[in-house]
């Protein structure tokens, strides 16, 4: 009585195997996991509960330990695939040991389920793969912009001097196009890596997608409708525009290439509470408000096992040449910054729906958002300026940009050179523009001491890539174009 009760009740299965590989005992937690009763399993083969193309190993490996157990030894693990009644495979633990009976040696199989285990070992293997990519992302990102910003700004430097008609406008236009190409590219990879530099403001969701939807219409084709369902009273998010457009229009993309023969795409926005008590929609989901934006397309949809790397970086459906695998990455990336939650919903030939959930702002948490540097207009000015920035080339066309405005400028290589100019002018400087990460002194620690020079100067930072904390109101990520640096520069001035 005490030994079946003893096995009946181990969480384990056990199971008693003889010489000839037949099933001489098995416990509840056996019947349980194989899906056989007691009956089913005694005097049967144990190659029964391995899958076919696995049962000539593993008869090699029984008779091997049967025949020298100290092959392996007494309470050591393997990890194998077991058979299941109905046919599915799963992982298992198997912890042997031989022993001797009356009627011979046998083999005790002490025998764990670790599905669950090797789902959260993939699980944490997948987040460490996604962690290297980002830290690969913010490693190229700060030299390679600092290039990007060079070539660009030199670029538009030689454009301005140049008649519009001259026959090398042509391939100078060509250069900033590939550079803004290249630099669109980082900044994927820094959104899915949650470095990209954004700026939040309160926004209406139903505003950004009424501005884009001509530009969206024509991305995806006469042969695509574009149908949008706007909840009129949307709550507003805190949001960075030009990511939301990247979000919107990296989506929009993908369902127009999932609809190869035409068919309907639809934007939609709602909002949405979750309460303790309803079902989750994603995985992690905190209770509260939420602005709901979905976009639904009526494509090929995708199979699950697809689906579950959709977000992954450099994973891609298409053929090699037609997409780098970052599109959906950036988006998730994005979505996460925004504090927001993604997931995906896709059947095989019943199309795919994405639906992201932003936290809703609290109503007296609603602000007039900042003005946007939005008019065509570049105005100068006579301010005195000090620029700072360790590469040589982007600082003389920071310097040339400036003075071809009007204003006074001074510059400085890094951040203690930067010091010794503001102890001789420091009284006369309106505005600081620094990059963050230079040699001797960053400068996040110049504006601390800019500060004590001068309370009232203005600053504004250039950053290739950074992982410090910064003010977001006066953030410019490089590369930039020069006309909206200039644009920027009279917004703080006049601010």
């Amino acid at each position: 009585n005490k030994f079946r009760i003893l096995l009946e009740s181990a969480p384990q299965a056990i199971l008693l195997v003889n010489i000839h590989g037949q099933i001489t005992l098995a416990n509840t937690s056996a019947e349980r996991l194989f899906g056989y009763n007691r009956d089913e399993l005694i005097n049967k083969p144990i190659e029964m509960l391995v899958p076919v193309h696995l049962r000539s190993k593993h008869t090699l490996h029984r008779k091997t330990y049967l025949s020298n157990p100290q092959t392996r030894p007494m309470g050591s693990n393997m990890h194998i695939t077991a058979l299941h009644k109905n046919g599915s495979e799963f992982p298992v633990e198997v912890n042997l040991s031989s022993i001797e009976l009356f009627e011979g040696p046998f083999i005790l199989a002490f025998i764990n389920d670790i599905s669950e285990r090797k789902e959260l070992e993939d699980r944490l293997r997948q987040v460490e793969k996604l962690e290297a990519i980002g830290q690969l992302a913010g490693g190229i990102a700060h030299d390679f912009n600092n290039v990007l910003a060079g070539i660009l700004g030199l670029t538009e430097l030689a454009m301005r001097r140049m008649d519009s008609n001259h026959p090398a406008m042509k391939n100078l236009n060509l250069v900033v196009k590939k550079a803004e190409s290249a630099s669109t590219l980082v900044r994927q990879l820094l959104a899915f890596s949650r470095k990209q530099v954004i700026t939040l403001q309160t926004t209406n969701l139903n505003t950004i997608i009424k501005n884009n939807k001509p530009l969206l219409q024509r991305y995806l084709g006469e042969d695509i409708d574009l149908i949008t369902r706007l909840d009129e009273n949307l709550d507003l998010i805190y949001s960075d525009l030009s990511a939301i457009d990247q979000i919107i229009t990296n989506l929009s993309i993908n369902a127009r290439d999932a609809m190869p023969d035409g068919g309907d795409l639809i934007i939609q926005t709602e909002n949405v509470t979750i309460e303790d008590h309803h079902e989750q929609p994603i995985e992690g989901i905190p209770k509260g408000k939420f602005v709901k934006l979905s976009i639904t397309d009526t494509g090929i949809g995708m199979r699950q096992e697809v689906s579950k790397h959709i977000f992954e970086p450099f994973f891609t459906t298409k053929d090699i040449g037609e997409g780098t695998g970052l599109g959906l990455a950036s988006v998730y990336g994005l979505v996460k910054q925004h504090n927001g939650y993604i997931q995906c919903k896709s059947k095989l030939g019943e199309g795919t729906t994405f639906e992201i959930y932003f936290p809703a702002v609290r109503k007296k948490e609603i602000e007039e958002p900042g003005s946007e540097v939005d008019s065509d207009e570049i105005k100068g000015g006579n301010e005195h300026i000090l620029v700072v920035e360790d590469e040589v080339d982007l600082l003389n066309v920071l310097k040339i940009s400036l003075q071809e405005y009007g204003y006074k400028v001074s510059v400085a290589g890094d951040g203690l050179t930067a010091l010794s100019v503001l102890e001789k002018e420091g009284n006369s400087i309106d505005l600081i523009i620094s990059d963050v990460i230079m040699p001797k002194m960053g400068g996040v620690e110049l504006k601390l001491f800019a500060e004590r020079f001068n309370p009232s100067i203005k600053y504004l930072f250039i950053t290739a890539h950074s992982d410090r904390s910064l003010p977001q109101e006066a953030v410019l990520a490089k590369p930039f174009k020069m006309d909206y640096l200039l644009k920027q520069v009279r917004r703080l001035l006049d601010a």
